[in-house]
């Protein structure tokens, strides 16, 4: 899927269709479904990168080096769904125009505050990351437009949540949330909000 059909019918396009590019642009990268342990020896041989597709691969960390890293300081997508990724990739949060992140599927598990420190980001995808908990640092994503975190195993969302002043989706569905900060109604951008499959208590 193209990063805009990534939540479909909800009519919120999770990244501009033109901003993105087509397939076989110059600074766009497809290594999606190749069983890739590693990215490095490839960003030994691209120029800038401003999109990464990497899905379904066997990665467990994007490069980290300084000069690969340098490769993708304007990278404004970075899709690596379905691979074993334990942690925000740094590429992301050292990235100046980063606008979307695609996590889904991975074993992230927990999250920092540092971890967040996204301010250009849009959209961000963490379904199925076995994750329990979201730090107040969320509030730090001041640009984000679609958060969802499906079938994973919050217990609870921080009052922080209410500081995305431009979320306009929010999927939490198929967690272990007992109730709601009532704070969310903060959130006048707010258009899709789904907490279907939880333990909400009436």
């Amino acid at each position: 899927n193209t990063a805009h059909e990534l939540i479909p019918n909800e009519g919120l396009p999770l990244f501009p269709k033109d901003q993105l590019g087509s397939t076989g642009v110059q600074g766009r990268l497809d290594v999606r479904g190749m069983r890739l342990k590693s990215l490095d020896a490839i960003f030994d041989d691209v120029g800038a990168v401003d999109t990464l597709w990497g899905c379904d691969n066997l990665i467990s960390n994007l490069p980290t080096q300084a000069d690969h890293i340098s490769k993708a300081k304007r990278v404004k997508a970075i899709a690596v769904a379905g691979c074993q990724l334990s942690r925000v990739p740094d590429m992301a949060m050292k990235s100046a125009n980063i606008q979307l992140v695609d996590l889904r599927n991975n074993v992230i598990q927990t999250l920092s505050d540092e971890q967040l420190r996204m301010p250009t980001l849009r959209s961000l995808l963490l379904d199925e990351c076995q994750i329990h908990l979201l730090p107040s640092g969320i509030s730090q994503l001041s640009n984000l437009t679609v958060l969802s975190m499906q079938q994973n195993g919050l217990i609870r969302l921080p009052q922080q949540v209410s500081a995305l002043g431009c979320l306009q989706l929010l999927k939490v569905n198929h967690n272990a949330l007992g109730e709601i900060c009532p704070q969310i109604g903060s959130c006048k951008k707010l258009k899709v909000l789904d907490v279907s499959y939880n333990m909400l208590q009436r």
